[in-house]
C-alpha cells in the first residue's frame, strides 16, 4: 500500500507542474502546447500500468474524452483533461472538472454580465445558435487555470486527509 501511496503522490504532483506549466500558456496564449500534455498523459499511463489503478474506467473516460472532447473544447483542453484522467483519476477528474466549469461561469459572470446572462438564457434551448454561443462564449475563457485551481483545492484537502 506505502509503495502505490508514493505512485499516487508522485502524479498528482507531476499534474500540478504541468497543469501549472499549461495554465500560465492558456493565460497568455490560449494555447496548451503538446510538450506539456503529452509527458503528463505518458507518465500517467506508466503509472496506471505500474499501479493498476482504475485502468479500465480510466480507457473508457480517455477515450470518451478523445472522441466527444474536440466537440465540446479545444484541443488542448481535451488534452489537458485526457491527462488529468490519467495521473489523478476519473472521480478526481470528474469532480475537479465540475467544480472548474462553476469558476468558469462566475469568471464569466463576473467579467461579461450580459453575455453570461444571453448564455444562460439560451443554456436549455436546443437550438444550434444557442449551442454555438455556449462554445464561443466558453472558448474565450481559458480552462486550463480553472482546472489547475480547482484540482489544487481537492488535491490540497486529500493530503491534508491522508496527514490526519
Amino acid at each position: 500500500m506505502t509503495g502505490t501511496l508514493y505512485f499516487h503522490i508522485a502524479s498528482e504532483l507531476i499534474f500540478l507542474i504541468l497543469c501549472f506549466a499549461a495554465a500560465f500558456s492558456d493565460l497568455r496564449r490560449y494555447k496548451i502546447p503538446n510538450q506539456v500534455t503529452f509527458p503528463g498523459i505518458m507518465a500517467g499511463a506508466v503509472i496506471t500500468l505500474v499501479t493498476a489503478s482504475e485502468p479500465l474506467i480510466k480507457l473508457v473516460v480517455f477515450l470518451l474524452l478523445f472522441l466527444l472532447g474536440p466537440l465540446l473544447f479545444g484541443e488542448g483542453d481535451v488534452k489537458l483533461s485526457m491527462m488529468a484522467v490519467m495521473l489523478l483519476g476519473t472521480r478526481i477528474f470528474i469532480l475537479s472538472f465540475l467544480i472548474s466549469q462553476l469558476l468558469i461561469l462566475l469568471v464569466a459572470a463576473l467579467t461579461r454580465p450580459a453575455e453570461t446572462r444571453k448564455v444562460l438564457r439560451f443554456l436549455f434551448s436546443c437550438t444550434n445558435y444557442s449551442k454555438q454561443l455556449l462554445i464561443q462564449h466558453a472558448a474565450s475563457i481559458p480552462f486550463a487555470p480553472a482546472l489547475f485551481i480547482s484540482c489544487s483545492m481537492i488535491l490540497v484537502w486529500r493530503w491534508y486527509q491522508w496527514i490526519l
